[in-house]
């Protein structure tokens, strides 16, 4: 079987944006994100590694967003979505776009097939984006990468969840005063808590003063597998392929 890595998405508020601009033309995915935003990344965390077997589960994934003004409003998203994977490795995972509801970013992974699907309901077309195999030197859990300049990361107290250890680091990036025409230096500070037995990001915590707080944590855990149906192309879709890190594939023609 073929090791393939996993994909989540970053998601980005930004602006109202029009149905158009909501769907991207012939592809399924938003070019902006409806609703009012504070143009800053949601948490989502995003792994390349290889396929975890035997330790199927379904949970809830919940993303909050919390920013304050000067005038003393305040600023609060929440989104809920879900994700499950089976004892084969494969993984859906469903995400919301924005806060109104409705939209949603629906991703299947099939790592005996070596690829991704993702879902456009309104076209009812799957697009399918063929994966690179995983690196065979690629260790497990969690990707190491050398930090840039001003950042740091430090072991965290582990903790449990759902009956289930919690391994923590936080990183804290800092601004330097006189960077961006900040006065005094800004912190920038991330925590991410892996699960070593699910082999996943359970929950993670950022807060950035310029942005606010944001957060995203699993929910109503479920081990166990899942119903298989979830990892199967819906009936009536059509399959194409797209170009990986590419340009996107040509708008879709309604004959």
């Amino acid at each position: 079987m073929r090791g393939v890595p996993t994909v989540l998405l970053f998601l980005v508020l930004s602006g109202p944006a029009s149905a158009q601009e909501q769907l991207g033309p012939g592809r399924g995915f938003p070019d902006r994100l409806p609703g009012p935003g504070i143009d800053v990344l949601g948490i989502q965390p995003l792994e390349m590694s290889a396929p975890v077997m035997g330790v199927p589960f379904s949970a809830e994934t919940v993303t909050e967003f919390v920013q304050e003004f000067v005038d003393g409003n305040r600023l609060e998203q929440r989104m809920v979505g879900s994700v499950a994977r089976d004892g084969m490795g494969r993984v859906r995972r469903e995400l919301p776009l924005g806060v109104a509801g409705g939209l949603r970013i629906v991703t299947i992974t099939l790592p005996e097939e070596g690829v991704q699907y993702r879902l456009d309901h309104q076209n009812k077309i799957a697009w399918r984006l063929r994966m690179p195999p995983v690196r065979p030197d690629r260790p497990a859990g969690p990707p190491r990468r050398p930090l840039p300049s001003g950042m740091t990361t430090e072991p965290l107290t582990n903790s449990s969840w759902e009956g289930l250890k919690m391994e923590g680091t936080r990183t804290t990036f800092v601004i330097p005063a006189n960077s961006i025409g900040n006065q005094r230096d800004i912190d920038v500070i991330n925590e991410r808590w892996y699960s070593p037995e699910l082999q996943l990001v359970v929950q993670t915590h950022r807060s950035d003063p310029r942005t606010g707080k944001s957060s995203y944590k699993l929910v109503k855990l479920v081990r166990g597998e899942p119903d298989a149906r979830l990892f199967e192309i819906p009936s009536g879709y059509t399959i194409r392929d797209e170009r990986p890190f590419g340009p996107p594939p040509p708008p879709v023609v309604e004959q």
